[in-house]
């Protein structure tokens, strides 16, 4: 557990955030309210992606074709991998490009409990890799984008944001957000769960290592930190507030939308929110 970085255990789960079960047969609220259309066949990067649970989600009930998660922690990585295996485990056999049979929750928890997982590693890996690092910093060791088309259709970063500008400062975070700029394709989606500014403090008392940092930020969130996302790129689609979406949120969650080059604010695909 580090008081630096965020990596706790289900640091990143929904149920911290908005009070759910955590249990992993318990959807996460979160991706309940992103228009499903941006999801389905989605190649997806998680940014702190934490122990996996949000991956495997994802993958389970999401129907994205892939997921790529990075988190700073090498512990989490191995349990990420651990935990979407057994999300996998749990699809229903067959051809997945059949739009009419029901594959997520197919063999249920008990059963994959007791028999282990049924997926080769090999399947694993195509559909949800990890890999261990400091996103702003570091660079994927094995592609920089999702694939030859250059870009992801959606990142999302849950829960992480504090930690970066804590770690990187202010500059550090405007890179975070150039760097999901570049690794998602125009038109697509950068959803975000930034933290409130109480909590920086909370961790500061927690390690007082990071004072220094913490005294220099200038960007907070709230309006600077959107206007910050705006200026790499983006533009905000949807917001949902505290308490919004009816699934008990504690912390607003903003949907993002790459603008293409030389695209206008009020520009865009014209998805339906």
């Amino acid at each position: 557990m580090s008081t630096k970085t965020g990596s706790y255990k289900t640091y990143q789960s929904h149920a911290r955030h908005t009070g759910s079960n955590p249990a992993a047969h318990i959807p996460d609220p979160r991706l309940l309210l992103v228009p499903q259309e941006i999801l389905k066949d989605a190649t997806v990067l998680d940014i702190g992606c934490n122990n996996g649970a949000v991956a495997g989600h994802l993958l389970l009930r999401h129907g994205v074709k892939s997921v790529v998660g990075v988190d700073v922690d090498e512990e989490l990585i191995l349990k990420s991998r651990s935990h979407v295996n057994f999300m996998l485990s749990r699809l229903r056999p067959g051809d997945r490009t059949d739009p009419g049979r029901r594959r997520e929750e197919w063999f249920p928890v008990s059963s994959v409990r007791r028999h282990g997982p049924r997926i080769a590693p090999v399947e694993v890996c195509g559909r949800g890799r990890f890999w261990c690092g400091d996103y702003v910093t570091a660079v994927d060791p094995v592609t920089s984008s999702s694939s030859a088309g250059g870009g992801y259709d959606v990142v999302i970063a849950l829960s992480v944001v504090k930690w970066v500008h804590l770690a990187h400062g202010d500059a550090g975070l405007r890179r975070f957000f150039e760097k999901a700029a570049a690794d998602v394709q125009p038109w697509g989606y950068f959803l975000l769960e930034p933290q409130g500014w109480e909590s920086y403090g909370r961790a500061v008392r927690k390690n007082p290592a990071l004072r220094g940092v913490f005294e220099g930020i200038r960007v907070r969130p709230g309006e600077g930190m959107e206007g910050l996302v705006a200026e790499c790129g983006f533009r905000v689609v949807k917001r949902w507030g505290v308490g919004e979406g009816g699934v008990g949120l504690r912390r607003e969650v903003l949907l993002f939308q790459r603008l293409g080059e030389g695209e206008g604010e009020g520009e865009g695909s014209g998805l339906d929110m």
